[in-house]
């Protein structure tokens, strides 16, 4: 794409701005993309980038307040991404299947993280969940088979169903004092798990919560819990001690 003049840039920005946007992202053109966001013209609308396979890196500018719904979908070699201050949630499905992300720094701004942000990230290893996020949504975190550890920051109080099932690597989680439930199959199929402590202020564990943690062999359960649904612990071969 070669654009010579100010005008031209200008006129394909004022009238094509998101074709000319995704098809630089389709090309893996970062410098165009990172051009047409440093016009302050550009919004970021769902599936705005989805599927867009050679993108490798994206720098998201701080005039952007949310990472929209399927924006990043099966962008399957994205490896580097910066969200700006400016960003307070990431939303549904936002990241799903970026099979190459391996990091990404959550910043303190960020509230919510929505269902399947990071579904099936399967070479995501380091994560930092920030102290602003009050709710993870279900299968926020799904299938990201080489996370190794989780800490839920004090200021979470809603972790949702099936939030990190099937993480396979995770072997160390701590939940913070202030979740009321170990919601259904939230550590379903975490099969490196191996302790974890459940804080008094859990009152129920749902349904198939920690079902085929095959690696666990101690798991402490407060007084505080008054309910543990079917399931709860189902194939946990490995479990002395509760």
């Amino acid at each position: 794409i070669l654009w010579k003049t100010w005008n031209h840039w200008n006129f394909y920005i004022f009238y094509f701005n998101i074709s000319l946007i995704r098809f630089a992202a389709e090309n893996n053109q970062t410098e165009i993309v990172n051009y047409l966001f440093s016009t302050g013209q550009i919004k970021i609308r769902d599936g705005e980038f989805k599927s867009c396979e050679k993108l490798t890196k994206i720098i998201i500018p701080n005039y952007i307040t949310s990472i929209e719904n399927n924006v990043f979908y099966r962008c399957s070699s994205l490896k580097e991404v910066v969200i700006p201050l400016s960003v307070t949630s990431i939303g549904k499905n936002a990241f799903k299947e970026c099979s190459s992300l391996r990091k990404i720094q959550i910043p303190s701004s960020v509230k919510r993280i929505c269902s399947g942000a990071f579904w099936c990230c399967e070479l995501l290893k380091e994560l930092l969940i920030p102290s602003s996020v009050t709710i993870i949504e279900n299968n926020a975190f799904y299938g990201c088979k080489s996370l190794t550890q989780i800490e839920i920051p004090s200021s979470t109080k809603i972790i949702q169903y099936c939030a990190f099932s099937q993480c396979k690597s995770l072997k160390q989680i701590k939940i913070n004092s202030k979740i009321k439930a170990i919601n259904e199959s939230l550590f379903n199929g975490c099969s490196s798990l191996e302790k974890i402590t459940i804080p008094p202020s859990v009152v129920e564990i749902k349904k198939m919560a920690f079902f085929d943690c095959s690696s666990l062999i101690q798991i402490t359960i407060p007084s505080s819990v008054k309910l543990i649904e079917s399931c709860a612990f189902s194939r946990c071969d490995s479990l002395k001690n509760k």
